[in-house]
């Protein structure tokens, strides 16, 4: 429990650069298009004009009553459908839209007002209430998708019957049926918490207790989730680390399947556990120090690129123990952490942040980096329509700024113009004075034996240490 917690709090300190990354692709969608969001806002409005004539005349309704109520409940329920279907790691984008959205509502509400009263500020609670029980339900959606690939499209194919089921476009007195069978739906609370107060309505303290509930009870369920999975996973010196690849049957990956299975009481179990196995990394041991340099040889496929990805914390190994200590900074993949719609400086930002460095010391280094890569006004243009030249000129530029105590790096900055080659490797050259651990992965042998003090060698998976 304690290294779920842990991770929950590690990702509550990321929020800054996960708000930072929703913002800058709202802008990027706004130069895609001159409304951006807002065409997902034009269309929830159609959406309230369409349904609000038909259902105000199938239940006969008044425009004035049913329209805000229809409003309030469709905003609603475009934000939790959002996140239930793009997962947790989009669920500041679904924020974004929301707050587009409440255009409509404050459209709906100035057009037939509601009476005025300190009832509508207990939307602001609800609207916690709703945002937290989204994170824990996306939070365990995301966590089970890693497992079972058809989890994204059943979803997808279940939400236009939960939309029906819940109280978007009536409300649960509206209903000739018992209303019981509302309330049973948990999407029921989430929309009542907030459609309610905002039209005057006080909820009943049953509402926002079921509501707290299932936050307490859906993160406890959460937490223990992850934990178990903790304890399957090694704590990240290298001792014996493996690092492997499975590969799933492909009904093995089915949620549909695994339902089947325990419904025949296990009669294919053994047909589920066809699963491949490909070992990119075996019982690999070694110590690192500050000081040493490692260069890392190999054949195409020989695991180099595992073997940085592990160091960097980015692969898990299957079996074996990792302990880190310093800031990594890896340079593995061109373009990595670029968004093509973004501008140079945006997209310095959003690299930097991914490599752990905050705003102050980003918009401190980025006059360094305008005078090392040279782009001049093209920061100011999208990447999209950088060169692949330009493209590693920025992405080298910003991850030699950050000073870190690890550094990882593939062999992509050996590549590029002569007089590009000779300013990063003097780059290279001060940063490597300043990193305590440097390891490079490199089929240059001259590289290698200009930059590293020690050489591990690497065939097919295993790892060996040659002396220099």
């Amino acid at each position: 429990m304690n290294a779920a917690l842990q991770d929950l709090l590690t990702t509550y300190r990321k929020l800054p650069m996960v708000s930072y990354f929703a913002w800058s692709d709202t802008k990027a969608r706004y130069r895609r298009s001159v409304l951006g969001p807002f065409w997902l806002t034009l269309g929830t409005a159609f959406g309230v004009l369409g349904l609000g004539f038909l259902w105000s005349t199938l239940l006969h309704l008044e425009l004035r009553v049913f329209i805000p109520s229809l409003t309030i409940g469709l905003v609603i329920w475009q934000l939790i459908a959002g996140c239930l279907t793009e997962s947790c790691l989009l669920l500041c984008r679904q924020l974004i839209n929301f707050a587009h959205n409440l255009c409509i509502i404050l459209l709906a509400l100035l057009i037939f007002p509601p009476p005025l009263s300190a009832i509508q500020l207990l939307a602001i609670p609800g609207l916690f209430l709703v945002i937290g029980n989204l994170f824990w339900m996306t939070s365990l959606l995301s966590f089970l998708g890693i497992r079972f690939r058809d989890l994204e499209p059943f979803i997808a194919s279940i939400m236009p019957i939960l939309f029906f089921i819940s109280p978007v476009i009536y409300r649960p007195n509206q209903l000739p049926l018992n209303t019981l069978m509302v309330w049973l739906n948990p999407f029921s609370y989430l929309i009542t918490l907030i459609r309610d107060p905002l039209q005057g309505i006080c909820p009943p303290l049953f509402i926002y207790a079921v509501a707290s509930g299932l936050l307490v009870s859906g993160l406890g369920l959460t937490l223990g989730l992850l934990s178990n999975q903790y304890r399957h996973m090694a704590s990240v010196i290298f001792n014996n680390v493996t690092v492997q690849y499975p590969i799933y049957h492909a009904r093995n990956l089915s949620l549909r399947h695994q339902l089947i299975r325990l419904s025949t009481g296990g009669l294919i179990a053994q047909e589920s556990r066809e699963v491949v196995t490909v070992t990119a990394l075996k019982n690999a041991s070694f110590e690192l120090r500050d000081g040493d340099a490692i260069g890392v040889i190999g054949h195409n496929g020989s695991g180099k690129t595992t073997l940085l990805r592990t160091i960097s914390d980015i692969y898990s190994p299957a079996s074996g123990q990792i302990t880190r200590q310093g800031k990594i900074s890896a340079l593995l993949e061109l373009g990595a952490g670029f968004d093509p719609e973004l501008s140079g400086y945006e997209n310095i930002v959003r690299m930097a942040l991914l490599l752990g460095a905050d705003r102050k010391s980003i918009d401190a280094s980025i006059p360094e980096i305008e005078s090392f890569t040279e782009l001049g006004d093209f920061l100011k243009l999208p990447v999209s329509t950088y060169s692949s030249g330009m493209l590693m000129r920025l992405m080298f530029a910003v991850s030699t700024s950050i000073q870190p105590e690890i550094l990882v790096v593939d062999e992509i900055w050996g590549t590029g113009d002569a007089a590009f080659q000779t300013k990063s490797e003097r780059r290279m050259k001060e940063l490597l004075h300043k990193a305590k651990i440097f390891v490079l992965s490199s089929h240059s042998t001259q590289l290698i034996e200009q930059h590293c003090n020690r050489i591990f060698r690497l065939e097919h998976g295993t790892l060996s240490e040659i002396t220099k």
